[in-house]
């Protein structure tokens, strides 16, 4: 069922239907790698998004949670590290994320917990580069469609009913 995925088909979604969803998950976590991960949807004080440019793609700010990270400490960890700004404050949790990928021959199970951020202090934004990333950029709303023709099929969906007009 993953193999579609993980032969270079990143846009193929699957479906598990179970009576034992919980059971299902955790015999998944069991027989692959599983990494837990967290990002930012952060918003400055004009209304605009942030966003990094990675492997040739936008995307969110988010990484892999260290040991005894609860996911919101990761998810700003990662957020102020990858673009070199500071967070005010996490709003509200957003809905988690599931995907995987092959990595160094194995299958990866990656949950990514989200959370809605108010940007702090952003006068310092940089790429993190040793993270492969090479841009970070703020967008308004209406310019959003840069990044939906050019994302993963995720970040749309994280984005999609999330955005806030000012």
């Amino acid at each position: 069922m993953l193999a579609g995925m993980i032969n270079g088909n990143d846009s193929a979604n699957f479906v598990l239907l179970t009576a034992s969803p919980d059971k299902i998950m955790e015999d998944l976590k069991k027989r692959l790698t599983y990494i837990e991960a967290g990002g930012g949807l952060v918003r400055n004080e004009q209304g605009q998004y942030l966003f990094i440019f990675r492997h040739g793609k936008w995307d969110l700010p988010k990484g892999k949670l260290e040991p005894g990270e609860t996911p919101p400490e990761g998810s700003l960890r990662e957020v102020e590290e990858e673009c070199s700004i500071t967070v005010k404050r996490i709003t509200e949790p957003l809905t988690p994320t599931w995907h995987a990928y092959a990595l160094n021959g194995n299958i990866t199970l990656k949950q990514t917990f989200w959370y809605r951020m108010e940007a702090g202090d952003y006068r310092q934004m940089k790429p993190q580069l040793a993270e492969g990333i090479t841009e970070v950029k703020w967008f308004s709303a209406d310019e959003l469609d840069e990044v939906r023709k050019n994302t993963y099929d995720l970040i749309r969906e994280v984005i999609g009913d999330h955005l806030v007009e000012v």
